[in-house]
Order: C-alpha cells, then sequence, then structure tokens
C-alpha cells in the first residue's frame, strides 16, 4: 500500500450489505462484466504466451492453414503451457464464487 493510504476495515460491512442490497440484474451485471474482461485478458495472455513459446501452430491458425483447435494439442503437449487450461477457470471461480451470497442450493 502506498503511503498515506488506510483501509476503513468499518466501511466493510456497510459495503456488503449495499452489496447485498442491489438489484439481481446489477449483481449478475457485474460478475459478467468481470469474468469477460478476466477470460479475455486471459486470452490474450495465453496467446501470447503461446505465440513466443509455439510459435509454428500460431502461425498456421494465423494463415488459415490449421483450426484453432491445433492449440489445444500444444497446450496438452507441453504441460507448462497445460497449466493454462487449469489456470483460467480457477482464477475466474477464485474471483467469482466468493461473491455468491449463500452456499445452499
Amino acid at each position: 500500500m502506498a503511503d498515506g493510504q488506510r483501509i476503513d476495515w468499518q466501511a466493510i460491512p456497510t459495503r456488503y450489505r449495499r452489496w447485498q442490497a442491489l438489484p439481481v440484474w446489477r449483481k449478475l451485471r457485474w460478475l459478467v462484466t468481470r469474468s469477460l474482461t478476466m477470460v479475455v485478458a486471459y486470452v490474450g495472455f495465453a496467446v501470447a504466451i503461446l505465440w513466443y513459446n509455439e510459435p509454428t501452430p500460431v502461425e498456421a491458425i494465423g494463415a488459415d492453414r490449421e483450426s484453432p483447435l491445433a492449440l489445444v494439442g500444444a497446450l496438452v503437449t507441453t504441460p507448462e503451457l497445460g497449466l493454462l487450461l487449469i489456470l483460467v477457470p480457477a482464477v475466474v471461480a477464485a474471483v467469482l464464487l466468493p461473491n455468491r451470497p449463500s452456499w445452499r442450493g
């Protein structure tokens, strides 16, 4: 944290009550925009990582010589890159699930 910034711990319950009072459509809009932003950002980073590590399949897809499913093969055959398949859903779940109001079905 930068100098002079403080966390107002007493405001957290107030903000949580305000969040709970919002209409469902506003909560859904927030969740959808947050998840889409994260997915777009992670896909962009994944493409950059793949382009650097696996340039041949990426260039072939860009030139319409192969389908985008060829990247799945590159991800599966390279365990380090396969982590990208797990990382995106895990981060989306970690950000969105704590906002769930009730864990009872």
